[in-house]
Parts: structure tokens; C-alpha cells; sequence
């Protein structure tokens, strides 16, 4: 197939969301951006706390898990910190059995 400056390819416009995109790639992929990600959060201590987790689970989760993973990582960092020292502000939220998941790898469940 030769090259066409004119032809846009359709399958992940510019108009599609990122985050509705990773599904789209290879799963290994995905991993490693989701490592990388959870080590460079902008602050210290979610850098540690949530990069150290997803070193130890993000290698083992499968399709579904990064599903639920990536959006996770796209959360800012105040709501993120508050759901992990307070895990009561999460309500009936999503990110629940990761945040608990998270509690429990730091021993910070009670």
C-alpha cells in the first residue's frame, strides 16, 4: 500500500479520548505504560505508594484488570491520595477493590 497524505485513518481518531483508546493496544504494551505512569505521578508519595503496588500486580493482570487500572491511573492525585488514607471516601466507586487491594499490599488496611 502506498503512501496517502490524505487518507485519515478512522479506527483511533483525534476526537476519540484517550483513555478509550488503550483497549487498543497490545496488553504488554499497556503494562509498561501503566508502570511507567504509576511511578511518575508528580508527587513522592503516590510515586511510592502506587508505583511500588503496581510493580508487584501490573506484570500478573490480565485485559479486564487494565481496564479497570488505567482509568484508576488517570484519577488526580488529591482524590487519589484522599481514597487511600480514606478509603470511606470512595462510596460504592469503582476503584474500590483497587484502592483496598493497594491498602492491603502496604498494610495500611485496618
Amino acid at each position: 500500500r502506498q503512501f496517502d497524505p490524505t487518507h485519515r485513518d478512522t479506527r483511533m481518531s483525534e476526537t476519540t479520548p484517550p483513555a478509550s483508546r488503550e483497549h487498543l493496544l497490545p496488553i504488554e504494551h499497556r503494562r509498561r505504560r501503566a508502570l511507567f505512569r504509576a511511578n511518575h505521578r508528580g508527587t513522592k508519595e503516590l510515586d511510592w505508594l502506587i508505583g511500588r503496588y503496581a510493580q508487584a500486580r501490573v506484570p500478573a493482570m490480565d485485559e479486564a484488570e487494565m481496564d479497570v487500572f488505567e482509568p484508576f491511573l488517570a484519577v488526580p492525585d488529591p482524590d487519589l491520595h484522599a481514597w487511600i488514607m480514606d478509603p470511606a471516601r470512595l462510596d460504592q466507586n469503582a476503584f474500590r477493590p483497587i484502592v483496598a487491594d493497594l491498602r492491603k499490599f502496604h498494610r495500611l488496611a485496618t
